[in-house]
């Protein structure tokens, strides 16, 4: 391993070039060959199965022609027999039918047509040994015996030519099957009595018009021209098929030159089974088709690799089963011959290309030589001896690199005292970057962002180290600032950002040095304070309170929720005094919290009345109307107060609405009235929390909704509008109609009834309105 290790390092690297360019050339040809050969078999494969199924195709088709004439003939005529137009008890009239349909089919493959009658008679045509048509009776006449007549030139009966023995339709498969399904059927194969052949019949059952069953029309037609389709078909090919009844596996036709059913000495036939077959291929095709239903499959057999499609074949009393087998030696052998062909070009133009190669290398790496000549003198002490520059190739810019090495190199010997003191005043800058950079971390990793005070990471470490012997008694107190989400949602979140921070600001002034104050996310603080008795701490909270009562903050009420707990013995669990410190501070905010919502609901309104001169006069008309309308549609004393008051708050959220807008003489843009249409939102966001008008929130919402769909913000319909929020529609409407605003005159009474009875069932509730108009106005 050592010897192998210290032979390839001592490789040259022209050797080492060579080597890689063979690999990579190999590689690279052998993969594409793989990819183009094995694209190649599986075009083969693909192409060998569409020729057999193009095959089975083909036969498919050559058969349903052929089985379709009988059917087509017995289609054709059957009309004419079931309405009277040829009278079968005509002689002459019935004779010259029966020998013009069979004279009409210029192909020898229907040898028979005939018509046998629910009575026992048997009338038709058939063409004899030597193909020529001759007349068929069987009647009392006959005494039920099958005579046959030559054909003269006017298709009427000649000489008598056959007197042949008792024959009855009736008993016949193709008569049975006709009558028994009532439908077009083909009979069981059975073997030709005249002709070496096997033969089929289809039929058709005769009504007359009034529905009585009459007898069955037949053509009977030989099966031995399938065969001849069959060789034709898979000739080009080399192929071979065969025909066969799928539940019996009795041989219908096939192009491997044997019979499809056996003479016995008593002159009875027998029919040959696809086990009987000497083509073992084909007889373990149907086998394994009947075993598990494939279509197509290979078979090897001998020396020989054969590719199968088997296709079924019905009509009604047929069941056949067609079986193609396609070698595929016809696609291979070109295959392989290309193959090796391929493999002969590919080594030849892998020779020339190592040789190419060769070739190139050798003036390439001059230039490597002469560098590692340089290098040498170089690496010898002779700082001044540089690379000359030939190429403006990779092997050029090695040589530039190496000259700008050997200047810095050059440089870097005769300054490096310089160079060493500039480098450290470097690393001394980016140390104090990194120290600040560190600090940020640290502090980011312990402190609220936003106040400043510690935060609950910070607090979780702190309670753990705190907490020890000496430090008891241990208070923790739990604080939450009252209506913070209510002051985000009726002043803006920077308004609730500006509270957080005078909360924390009266923390920090009311508290000792040591004491830790902690924001611990949301609306929530938390004090931990050591060595501080129950007196210590509800002196605390007493001067909190006192400086949070004096505190102003614009519009805004500042409130606290404070509880806390003490932790007085060593046994006693510190989570569990946090616990009862946030206990007992819900049950403080329970006292103070909703008063608190309940003025900020009253700031509000103040500071709405003071941003709108009119507000506070619509408000209390909207509201008047509203329980106005209540009373009259007979609502309860409950429902009525509900609507009054929903009337006051209706436009709460306008709280939101700069004053410039609300105030704005001219037309609203769209982008303004984008922003008007928000309040009811944000009425209702600010609603929502308080508990008293919790239950009217989405009446408030939805007081801009329209009866058609057509308002906002939800697109309401009708009835899915509550009651309470088209009241203060149509209040709503009435009193900014009849109002001064800044942007429109007033209307008179009339008009503004004008207005609403002309907007009814699109903008207005029409029964709401009725009542407004007729016993609230």
């Amino acid at each position: 391993m050592k010897k192998s290790k210290e032979f390839s390092k001592n490789l040259p690297i022209r050797t080492v070039f060579i080597i890689c360019f063979i690999i990579s050339i190999s590689l690279t040809i052998g993969i594409i060959g793989y990819i183009v050969f094995t694209n190649w078999f599986t075009s083969i494969d693909e192409t060998i199965t569409k020729m057999a199924e193009d095959m089975n195709r083909a036969v498919v088709n050559n058969i349903d022609a052929f089985i379709r004439v009988p059917l087509d003939i017995n289609s054709s005529n059957r009309g004419l027999l079931e309405k009277g137009v040829v009278d079968i008890n005509n002689e002459l009239n019935r004779e010259m039918f029966f020998v013009n349909i069979l004279n009409s089919q210029k192909g020898d493959s229907l040898y028979s047509f005939s018509y046998g009658t629910e009575s026992g008679e048997y009338y038709g045509a058939r063409r004899n040994k030597n193909n020529n048509i001759e007349i068929m009776r069987n009647n009392a006449a006959t005494g039920g015996h099958s005579w046959y007549y030559s054909v003269t030139e006017d298709m009427t009966a000649g000489d008598r030519v056959v007197e042949a023995g008792k024959f009855d339709p009736r008993t016949r498969d193709w008569y049975k099957a006709a009558k028994e399904r009532k439908v077009p059927v083909f009979s069981p194969i059975y073997k030709h009595f005249v002709m070496d052949d096997l033969t089929v019949s289809a039929s058709v059952p005769i009504y007359n018009l009034d529905g009585e069953f009459k007898g069955v029309l037949g053509s009977h037609i030989t099966l031995s021209k399938i065969d001849n389709y069959l060789k034709q078909i898979v000739k080009p090919e080399n192929a071979q098929a065969v025909i066969v009844e799928k539940n019996s596996g009795e041989l219908i036709a096939n192009s491997l030159n044997i019979d499809n059913f056996d003479t016995l000495e008593d002159g009875t036939f027998k029919r040959r089974n696809i086990d009987q077959i000497d083509n073992i291929a084909i007889v373990q095709a149907y086998n394994k088709y009947k075993n598990d239903h494939s279509e197509s499959f290979d078979i090897h057999y001998e020396k020989y690799r054969l590719h199968f499609n088997v296709t079924e074949y019905h009509q009604e009393g047929l069941d056949w089963v067609i079986i193609a087998a396609l070698p595929r030696s016809i696609l291979a052998t070109s295959a392989m011959n290309s193959i090796q062909v391929a493999v002969i070009l590919t080594i030849i133009s892998l020779i020339l290309s190592v040789l190419i190669y060769l070739k190139l290398t050798k003036k390439l790496l001059s230039s490597i030589d002469r560098l590692i000549a340089t290098t040498e003198k170089f690496s010898a002490g002779d700082m001044e001896q540089r690379v000359s520059i030939t190429r403006d190739d990779e092997i050029g810019r090695i040589a530039q690199s190496f000259n700008k090495m050997a200047d810095t190199m050059y440089g870097l010997i005769n300054n490096l005292e310089k160079k060493v003191e500039e480098r450290t005043v470097e690393l001394t800058e980016a140390n104090s970057v990194l120290r600040e950079k560190l600090q940020q971390i640290e502090y980011l990793s312990f402190y609220d962002h936003l106040t400043g005070l510690y935060n609950r990471r910070y607090f979780e470490e702190s309670i753990l180290t705190l907490d020890t012997e000496k430090n008891l008694p241990i208070a923790i107190i739990a604080i939450d600032v009252n209506g913070l989400k209510l002051t985000n949602d009726a002043f803006g979140h920077e308004m609730g950002d500006l509270l957080l921070q005078t909360v924390a600001d009266i923390l920090k002034k009311a508290c000792r040095s040591e004491d830790i104050i902690c924001r611990m996310g949301g609306d929530e603080f938390c004090i931990l304070l050591s060595q501080t008795d129950e007196t210590q701490v509800e002196k605390l909270k007493q001067k909190i309170i006192s400086v949070v009562s004096s505190t102003k903050l614009g519009s805004v009420i500042v409130s606290l929720s404070i509880g806390y707990a003490l932790k007085i013995e060593v046994g006693n669990d510190i989570k569990d005094i946090l616990k009862l410190a946030d206990n007992n501070m819900y049950q403080d905010k329970l006292t103070h919290g909703k008063t608190m919502r309940s003025k900020t609901i009253e700031t509000v309104l103040r500071n709405i009345n003071h941003k709108y001169d009119q507000e506070q006069i619509h408000t209390e008309r909207v509201s008047q109307y509203c329980e106005a309308i209540a009373t009259a549609l007979g609502l309860s004393n409950k429902e009525i107060q509900d609507i009054k008051i929903a009337g006051i708050l209706h436009d709460i959220g306008k709280i939101m609405v700069p004053a410039e807008l609300l105030n704005k003489p001219g037309q609203l843009t769209s982008e303004e009235f984008e922003v008007i249409k928000r309040h009811p939102e944000i009425s209702y966001q600010i609603l929502k929390v308080v508990d008293e008008y919790a239950a009217l929130a989405e009446d408030v919402l939805y007081h801009h909704e329209r009866i058609d769909g057509k308002g906002y913000p939800k697109g309401l319909k009708g009835k899915d509008i509550p009651l309470n929020a088209r009241i203060i529609a149509v209040a709503d409407a009435y009193e900014a109609m009849t109002a001064s605003r800044p942007y429109h005159n007033s209307k008179t009474k009339d008009e503004a009834i004008a207005e609403l009875l002309k907007n009814v069932n699109t903008q207005f509730d029409l029964e709401i309105v009725k009542v407004f108009v007729e016993e609230v106005l």
